[in-house]
């Protein structure tokens, strides 16, 4: 019996290698961050990596913001799993957060109230000494999302 698996890696045919577009870098920002959440929480989410696309504080691209690492941490929890490997388990999930991305890129979408947010965090999981010094915007499902300050 085949099993077939989807993982972060990149996709190989033959042997040429296919490159992630910024809806797949989207899509498993979304799907690994919030595949629990409705789906304003996940729009949420990719709305904080496009905040941060945007803000001169950030890298100017979605592949390099989602990688970027500070202090040797990685932004994104998802970003550095403990066996090395991520693997999508809930295809239909997976689906829906693609859906949304390639509309997020595509300006139909907004989520209300997460405005210029550049950072997020779960606190039932965490309690970063960052989000003191953060404005808060709104708070979707499990995920508070802030703001760090006016310089843009």
């Amino acid at each position: 019996m085949l099993k077939f698996v989807l993982t972060l890696s990149l996709l190989v045919l033959s042997n040429s290698v296919i490159s992630k577009t910024p809806v797949d870098f989207l899509t498993e920002v979304a799907y690994y961050e919030a595949r629990g959440e409705t789906f304003q929480g996940q729009l949420a989410v990719m709305q904080v990596v496009m905040n941060r696309v945007k803000s001169r504080r950030f890298p100017n691209t979605i592949e390099k913001v989602i990688h970027q690492r500070r202090n040797g941490v990685s932004q994104f929890s998802y970003w550095m799993p403990s066996d090395g490997t991520l693997k999508v388990t809930d295809t239909i999930a997976w689906g829906n957060c693609k859906s949304l991305a390639v509309r997020l890129l595509e300006g139909f979408i907004e989520v209300e109230g997460v405005g210029r947010s550049d950072h997020y965090y779960n606190p039932q999981l965490a309690n970063p000494k960052w989000a003191s010094k953060m404005k808060h915007k709104v708070t979707l499902g499990n995920h508070k999302f802030l703001e760090e300050g006016p310089r843009r």
